[in-house]
C-alpha cells in the first residue's frame, strides 16, 4: 500500500528532514530521496540507506551494520540503541553509533507513515 512518510533524522550537528511517498509492504517501509534508497524493516529494526555511491546497512538487533562507500571501502558500524518505540504509525529510534571504533555520536530517527491508498 501507498504511504505518505515523513522521515527526520538527527544528531547534535545537524537534522535532516524528508517528506514524501513510499510504500508499506507487510512490516517494511519502503521510499526514496533522489537517488537514495530507504529501506525500514519494523519488525527485525533493521535499516539500511543505498545509492549507486554507498550502501548502509544497520541492523539494530544484532547491534551492528556496515558502511559502503565506493572506492574507499566497508567500514564496521556498531549500534547501541538507547530508546525504541514502533507503532501502528511509525517509529522512533534513540541509538548510538560507532564507525571503525570511533564513536559518532547519538542520533535520533522519527519515522512517520500513514497509508493514503
Amino acid at each position: 500500500m501507498r504511504v505518505k512518510v515523513r522521515y527526520i533524522l538527527k544528531n547534535k550537528e545537524e537534522e535532516t528532514t524528508l517528506e514524501t511517498i513510499g510504500i508499506k509492504k507487510d512490516h517494511e517501509i519502503l521510499f526514496r530521496d533522489h537517488d537514495v534508497t530507504f529501506k525500514i524493516n519494523l519488525s527485525n529494526l533493521m535499516i539500511s540507506r543505498a545509492s549507486k555511491d554507498y550502501e548502509l546497512v544497520m541492523n539494530f538487533d544484532d547491534k551492528k551494520g556496515f558502511y559502503k562507500i565506493n572506492n574507499l571501502g566497508t567500514f564496521d558500524l556498531l549500534l547501541k540503541k538507547l530508546d525504541v518505540d514502533i507503532n501502528d504509525m511509525g517509529l522512533y529510534l534513540k541509538y548510538n553509533l560507532t564507525i571503525n571504533g570511533e564513536d559518532n555520536g547519538i542520533f535520533e530517527l522519527k519515522l512517520n507513515y500513514e497509508v493514503i491508498e
